[in-house]
């Protein structure tokens, strides 16, 4: 292509940043939030504070993944990058799933959920809610135990 590909893929890559950086900005603002709320931080203070905090995090991840520094950040057989990973995709995915299977089957009321999704589902509707009630807790149990090695 070119030097229109060259273009082409400039305007990729700076693009794929923002996206990477707005999706990053909407990570962190719930603990943001949260440091505004409870200890009265300001919004630069929190923000500044959160954003140091998960870019260390980053920084040790990226080094454990370098032979220099590998061997002073593995434990186990998995090293810190690895953990971080195995702790999201067996743990908090799962979990977080469950929880809010929890929250909408049984902490909401029925009459709130089914304003909202019986337009889209019809009479699909209480199937979904059954299954939301009792199949998806049991089915994200056994992902996590899966996950986590125990099955």
């Amino acid at each position: 292509m070119g030097i229109i590909g060259n273009i082409f893929a400039i305007l990729f890559f700076i693009a794929l940043a923002f996206a990477g950086l707005t999706s990053s900005v909407s990570l962190v603002e719930p603990m943001v939030q949260y440091f505004i709320d409870r200890y009265s931080w300001s919004r630069l203070k929190a923000s500044i504070s959160m954003g140091l905090f998960f870019y260390l995090i980053g920084i040790i991840a990226l080094l454990s993944n370098i032979d220099g520094f590998k061997e002073y950040l593995t434990w186990g057989d998995k090293n810190f990058f690895d953990w971080v990973d195995h702790l999201t995709a067996a743990f908090m995915l799962p979990l977080g799933g469950l929880v809010m299977a929890i929250f909408v089957g049984f902490v909401i009321e029925k009459q709130r959920v089914e304003a909202i999704l019986k337009p889209q589902l019809g009479f699909a509707f209480e199937a979904w809610y059954f299954s939301l009630r009792y199949i998806t807790p049991v089915a994200m149990f056994i992902v996590m135990l899966s996950l986590i090695g125990i099955l």
